[in-house]
């Protein structure tokens, strides 16, 4: 590909060229498999007033139209580019170009985007998954308070290897977590950026990040809250473990738009055969984040890796 464009990186796994200015990837040296460029377009892009439109007429030209301020075009797995107006927030264009775009890519490419943060634990990955809320970016946070090595968080990129062995990508060194989470953890507020003007929720650099090969992925722990004051752990297996993938997979609704339904059953079922997945349900209130990473490791440990006390 050619390289006279000014900003190159790598995350997902991929090997990215970049028109645009992408502080919070990791940089990258040699040779490119995706291309980010950009346009600017004068008046209004056709487009809803808020949220987002997709078009997908051609499984290899996914468009994506956001607040009538920016369109992406996703095509073949390779090439993202962004039709801008000239006043677009640079922060609107990167968080979506981060998450909704690039998830887009992700499909295109037959991955598995898996919505979730992964740590580095026995030099394997280990995701957590479950609902907006359910408290994934803040129990990563917590593994990395404890000296674990972050992976991904919002999107981890799933793929199976030669030996059918699923493998979990590193995305890049930021992890974006809401007000209170930011309290908890201490972190100066005055010191962060908000992901938007006005939203309470700040985009965090990681302590430690772990960018550098991608490595077999082990466990997924499904977050969920009661109104209860214990934590409940449970293994799900067969058909509800493939099901739980699905439904946390990143944007579920861009299979069926890209008509690679067969394809993404294939791949979860691949991924659901080699794994453990876990349920673990917290208190609604008092978290007591030390005792859950306690409990997290202990399963690992016991479940996972065969370790009696």
């Amino acid at each position: 590909m050619n390289n006279s464009s000014k900003y190159s990186y790598n995350a997902f796994g991929m090997n990215i060229l970049s028109d645009i200015l992408l502080p919070e990837l990791q940089e990258h040296k040699g040779t490119h498999d995706v291309r980010i460029s950009k346009r600017i377009v004068e008046g209004v892009l056709d487009g809803p007033e808020n949220g987002m439109r997709y078009e997908c007429s051609d499984p290899s030209n996914f468009i994506i139209t956001i607040r009538k301020t920016i369109r992406f075009n996703i095509k073949d797995g390779n090439s993202i580019i962004i039709e801008i107006r000239p006043e677009t927030d640079e922060k609107l264009i990167r968080l979506f170009l981060l998450g909704t775009a690039f998830a887009a890519l992700i499909h295109q490419k037959m991955l598995f985007p898996l919505h979730g943060s992964a740590i580095r634990f026995n030099d394997a990955g280990i995701i957590f998954t479950g609902p907006s809320g359910a408290g994934k970016s803040t129990i990563a946070a917590a593994f990395s308070d404890a000296g674990y090595d972050i992976l991904c968080d919002d999107i981890c990129v799933i793929n199976l290897n030669d030996y059918s062995k699923p493998l979990v990508y590193p995305a890049f060194p930021q992890m974006k977590l809401w007000k209170d989470s930011v309290m908890e953890f201490q972190h100066n507020e005055q010191d962060l950026k908000r992901i938007l003007d006005g939203f309470e929720k700040f985009a965090v650099p990681m302590k430690k990040f772990y960018g550098k090969n991608p490595l077999p992925l082990h466990a997924v722990f499904l977050l969920e809250k009661h109104d209860r004051a214990n934590f409940a752990i449970e293994e799900v297996k067969g058909i509800d473990k493939f099901k739980l993938l699905f439904e946390h997979t990143y944007r579920p609704q861009f299979i069926n738009l890209l008509k690679i339904q067969q394809q993404h059953f294939t791949l979860l079922n691949g991924i659901g055969n080699e794994i453990k997945l876990f349920r673990i349900i917290r208190p609604e209130a008092n978290y007591r984040l030390n005792e859950m990473v306690t409990l997290i490791i202990e399963t690992l440990n016991q479940q996972v890796y065969g370790i009696k006390r």
